[in-house]
C-alpha cells in the first residue's frame, strides 16, 4: 500500500488521494476508537451495567441457558460486524 497523496490547488490542499484497502482500515480504527471513546464517557458518568445484570440480559436474549441457537444479539453482531 502506498501512502496517502494529497492533491493541492493554488497551494492549498483539497483532496486526498489514499488506497481503498487503507481507507477502509483506517475507518474501522477510527469507529472503534468512537466506541471506546462513548464507553469511557459513559463510564466516568456511571452509565453502565454490572457483570450480573449484563450476563442475566444475555440469558435473556439467549432464551435462558439455552446455547444450542445463537443469541439474538450475536447474531445481529456477526451480520453487521460489530
Amino acid at each position: 500500500m502506498g501512502h496517502p497523496v494529497t492533491l493541492t490547488k493554488r497551494g492549498r490542499a483539497i483532496a486526498v488521494v489514499e488506497d481503498v484497502r487503507a481507507y477502509q482500515e483506517r475507518l474501522q480504527r477510527l469507529e472503534l476508537a468512537e466506541k471506546v471513546a462513548h464507553g469511557l464517557r459513559a463510564a466516568e458518568e456511571g452509565d453502565f451495567i454490572d457483570h450480573e445484570e449484563a450476563s442475566s440480559h444475555r440469558e435473556d436474549s439467549c432464551g435462558g441457558v439455552d446455547r444450542g441457537r445463537a443469541c439474538e444479539w450475536e447474531q445481529s453482531d456477526r451480520r453487521t460486524g460489530e
